[in-house]
């Protein structure tokens, strides 16, 4: 689904496709607006991280105003918008997680390595990556803004564990 003008002709007749030919928007913008025409919303997004930085920027910019969650698969992790509230995960020990602020977020964690304790996180700004789960349960406090949360599926080796 999109302008279809990046594949290949020969590719696009062995598939079913739905062309949205108008360039003032890009094709994940398209995509979400058809999913939420067709009451599909939310939806699990999945090929977010296409591979260039400004169209994973967008994506992000648009996956925000969606309510849904998404996957991606290199490295395997899920991915939740979190606003005021308090959210419970179930986390094997020593889970990488990542927690931004899109632009803002004021955060209290229990059950991770580094705590935050009202901090402000922002982009720009500061932000908490690579953090990781000291247990089986933790918990993410939003006390005003939009957190986005990425949870790693596998487990990472490397120094930081």
């Amino acid at each position: 689904m999109g302008d279809l003008d990046s594949v290949n002709p020969s590719l696009r007749a062995t598939l079913n496709t739905i062309c949205l030919p108008n360039q003032y928007y890009c094709n994940f913008s398209k995509a979400m607006a058809r999913l939420k025409t067709m009451k599909l919303m939310p939806s699990i997004i999945t090929g977010i991280t296409g591979g260039a930085i400004d169209h994973i920027l967008q994506n992000i910019n648009i996956f925000l105003s969606t309510g849904s969650n998404f996957y991606t698969s290199a490295p395997p992790m899920v991915g939740y918008i979190l606003e005021k509230s308090i959210t419970h995960f179930s986390l094997p020990k020593s889970t990488k997680i990542s927690l931004l602020g899109i632009p803002r977020a004021q955060i209290t964690t229990k059950g991770l390595k580094w705590e935050l304790s009202l901090d402000e996180l922002s982009l720009p700004g500061k932000n908490s990556c690579f953090n990781r789960s000291l247990s089986g349960e933790m918990s993410i406090e939003v006390h005003g803004g939009v957190c986005l949360v990425k949870i790693y599926l596998e487990m990472v080796d490397d120094a930081g564990g």
